[in-house]
């Protein structure tokens, strides 16, 4: 039996984090691959911090 599930609304923190990760991937698509990471982590640090 299955059981409906109220999705809750997400909290400020995770509102943050959700935005940073759309912003950073769109930074990071063009890159080569060897620098994407790097310069994914470096983001989200930056966009965090904030």
């Amino acid at each position: 039996m299955a059981v409906a599930v109220k999705h809750k609304t997400l909290t400020p923190q995770r509102e943050k984090f959700k935005h940073a990760v759309t912003v950073c991937k769109e930074k990071v698509r063009h890159l080569p691959k060897g620098e994407k990471r790097r310069a994914y982590i470096e983001c989200m640090r930056e966009h965090l911090r904030k």
